[in-house]
């Protein structure tokens, strides 16, 4: 079974099936066809074509091998749809199910898609090592059987998910496979080929590039079926358009991944999508609607507590209950951020966490550890190049310096400007931005 189909193809088989009738062979390939291939394009209508290529295959004269083969991918279909719905045990099971039957049919294609379907499961589980693990066993069975797009599919999958650990040495790992040269490949893989280059384009503040990529990602996820992509894609876009304080542009592409999401009815990505929708209206001074919009978010994902995403929505929450002049509330906010940060291992987290956790401690008065969380994030940030974060963290010394009136390193000194002036520099560095105007 391929692992990605376009769009002229979907129509198609469409046209076949109903012609299908009275070919119960043609007719169970077909209806198994469809529903493994419009899992993600629409979820719902792959569910009610499981129910009736699971009878096709058990009521007609289909070869035993053939037939095994079939419910085991039936299964897959029905775990992807239970992940996406966020049932996370529910897909396991399926997932489980479907490695048993594929490894007793010695079927290394269909161990190779359970493998990859485990990632994604244990990666909104919040467990990045078992996400790994399953990825590199995705690679090694399609790579066993000759299947190279699937092989490539998991170390592109292995590779995007390793820049939010250490940007460097992702690069150094997987710059030579992903990282230069056109993307002169089918879809399905150009969407994660893509992904890969968006992060590092992101990481490094590369905005331009990064938008670039994230929007070749859209559309290629688009033409694959792989709408999950194409969301997380447009809220990337958001994302990015943001940092540059480009709002309105910003606010068109999240409200694009929001209309797909609540479409396809999604938990994690309709949460995923009003989170980074939150910060956008934040930025634009809106902080009570942002903070309802964040409480829908992490309602919409109560079922995935352990994902990047309620850890995204944790720091956008705390930054609104600053704005908001709640800093009891924001510092208990950024101290569970840190305890995700930490359990993902995830930099970017870390030193927002710690950013964070220094602006709410300084307005409680707490201003030795305020200076210690800041100079701790000003440190991590500066070791992973994160320019972004950087700034904010300057702006955090820079605050706490002139609201508090310490001493600079000499009588006459101005510490707090000092920090301002090197956060302007900074972001000089970072193609596109704008500095705000609260910064100049």
């Amino acid at each position: 079974m391929r692992f990605f189909a376009d769009e002229h193809e979907i129509t198609s088989w469409q046209c076949s099936l109903a012609g299908a009738a009275d070919n119960p062979t043609e007719r169970s390939a077909l209806l198994l066809r469809l529903a493994w291939h419009l899992r993600q394009r629409d979820t719902q209508q792959a569910i009610e074509l499981v129910e009736l290529a699971r009878t096709a295959l058990e009521e007609n004269a289909i070869p035993p091998h053939q037939r095994a083969a079939g419910l085991a991918r039936l299964d897959l279909v029905m775990a992807e749809a239970a992940w996406l719905f966020a049932d996370l045990e529910a897909a396991q099971a399926y997932i489980d199910s479907a490695s048993r039957s594929f490894a007793a049919l010695g079927d290394g294609i269909g161990q190779a898609d359970a493998h990859w379907l485990h990632a994604w499961v244990a990666a909104d589980r919040g467990d990045h090592e078992s996400r790994d693990a399953a990825l590199r066993r995705a690679a090694a069975s399609a790579s066993h059987v000759g299947d190279a797009l699937r092989s490539s599919l998991a170390l592109a999958g292995l590779a995007r998910s390793s820049v939010f650990s250490d940007l460097a040495a992702a690069q150094q790992a997987w710059g030579d496979r992903f990282g230069g040269g056109d993307v002169d490949c089918e879809d399905g893989l150009a969407t994660w080929i893509h992904d890969y280059r968006y992060l590092v384009a992101s990481k490094r503040q590369d905005i331009g590039t990064a938008v670039a990529h994230a929007t070749h990602m859209y559309e290629s996820a688009l033409a694959s079926g792989q709408k999950r992509r194409a969301i997380t894609a447009a809220s990337n876009i958001g994302f990015d358009l943001t940092r540059i304080n480009d709002l309105p542009s910003a606010l068109d592409w999240m409200q694009r991944g929001l209309e797909l999401a609540r479409a396809a009815g999604w938990p994690a990505m309709v949460g995923s999508c009003l989170t980074e929708m939150a910060e956008t209206l934040r930025k634009m001074r809106r902080s009570e609607q942002a903070h309802a919009l964040l409480q829908e978010a992490l309602e919409a994902m109560a079922a995935l507590p352990d994902s990047r995403w309620v850890a995204l929505a944790l720091n956008y929450l705390g930054d609104v209950e600053l704005d908001c002049g709640r800093p009891q509330a924001a510092l208990a906010s950024f101290e569970r951020l840190g305890q995700r940060a930490d359990a993902l291992a995830q930099a970017d987290l870390q030193t927002i966490a710690s950013r964070g956790c220094a602006q709410a401690l300084a307005h409680l008065g707490r201003i030795d550890q305020a200076l210690a969380a800041a100079q701790q994030a000003l440190s991590l940030a500066r070791r992973q190049d994160d320019a972004y974060n950087a700034i904010a963290a300057l702006r955090v010394l820079a605050d706490i310096h002139a609201a508090h009136r310490l001493p600079g390193a000499d009588a006459g000194d101005s510490p707090a400007l000092a920090f301002l002036q090197e956060a302007l520099d900074t972001g000089r560095n970072i193609d596109g931005y704008a500095a705000p105007a609260d910064l100049l």
